[in-house]
């Protein structure tokens, strides 16, 4: 069995034509490897290991968005039964086992498939770890990709870290891409998990402030092109995130505010002249493209708002009213 040879630049040849995969693991064969013949030809075509960074993981983030998306929307809609669910334990108390089977009946009777945000998660996995082998091989090994030890941007090389190493300081300070790393990470966290005075969701929420140092750390100690990746991939998930839940937990819980101009208030107004719910206003991501491209639906107290000339023809329609009755008693005068 041919070894993977190191892919440099030759004169007359592609590198990524030079790839020979090592077919004894089927990890390899079917993942990483792939992952460094596309990468190798995306740096070949834009001329930048960076731009081939970025480009493959859009690429591979919206491969898997159908995945993310069930995911986010399963973790979702188990957020919004929490409540429901801490009844349920100060109702049966210590009875551990009730307390069970009744979260189990409400997730039937609210169609929540528990496993169902960790599922679509776990399968994403190893396309992220595969892409994470492939990257630390183009940086450096039998497999180093001069292209990928090239600078992009402000970094000198993509295969070392982005840090500051400072004389008479014997540790190095990480520099911007792994704190956009990082910070980017604490971000999508936030947005996904929503404020909770749950003692056990927070307990978990704390536990998961660590991601974003870990993140930190790796960005430390190994080459700017994994940063790099890192930070594409936690935009890409704000911003997906945000057409799921909007800000989510990033920002402070607070009630409604009062809609600025009539047509809004008027729009979620019902019968009782009370503020009503309305799908517009959904943060579910098909609803906020349907604002965005005018098709959404109007709602039941949508008469309200789009009636404003309302007060203006029906004035007319009395007026012509009443002209017909004074009409009907001059004839009967005659």
């Amino acid at each position: 069995m041919a070894a993977p040879v190191r892919t440099t630049r030759t004169t007359g040849a592609h590198p990524w034509r030079s790839l020979v995969l090592d077919r004894t693991t089927i990890w390899n064969t079917f993942l990483v490897f792939p992952l460094i013949n596309g990468l190798v030809f995306v740096t070949e075509l834009t001329g930048s290991a960076g731009l081939a960074i970025i480009v493959f993981t859009v690429l591979i983030r919206l491969v898997l968005l159908p995945l993310s998306l069930k995911g986010s929307r399963s973790m979702k809609a188990m957020q919004s039964l929490q409540p429901k669910i801490a009844d349920l334990k100060k109702r049966y108390g210590d009875d551990k086992q009730k307390v069970q089977e009744e979260t189990m009946k409400l997730y039937k009777e609210q169609g929540v498939n528990p496993l169902g945000g960790c599922l679509p998660l776990l399968l994403q996995m190893p396309f992220f770890f595969a892409f994470y082998h492939a990257l630390i091989n183009l940086g450096g090994g039998e497999m180093a990709h001069e292209a990928f030890q090239a600078p992009f941007l402000w970094v000198a090389d993509l295969s070392k870290p982005d840090v500051l190493r400072l004389s008479g300081l014997g540790f190095p300070i990480p520099f911007l891409l792994p704190l956009l790393a990082g910070g980017t990470q604490w971000v999508q966290q936030r947005m996904m998990t929503p404020r909770s005075d749950d003692p056990q969701q927070r307990l978990q929420q704390q536990m998961m402030q660590f991601m974003p140092l870990m993140i930190i750390v790796i960005g430390v100690n190994f080459g700017a092109g994994l940063a790099l990746y890192w930070v594409v991939q936690n935009l890409f998930g704000i911003v997906q995130q945000y057409f799921v839940t909007g800000w989510g937990g990033l920002l402070p819980s607070k009630p409604e505010a009062d809609t600025s101009t009539a047509i809004a208030v008027s729009r979620n107004t019902g019968s009782d002249g009370h503020a009503e719910p309305s799908e517009a206003r959904s943060l579910d991501w098909r609803a906020g493209l349907r604002r965005l491209l005018g098709t959404s639906e109007p709602d039941s107290g949508s008469e309200v708002v789009e009636s404003q000339n309302g007060p203006i023809e029906k004035p007319r329609e009395r007026r012509r009213s009443s002209r017909r009755r004074g009409g009907r008693r001059a004839r009967g005068k005659r």
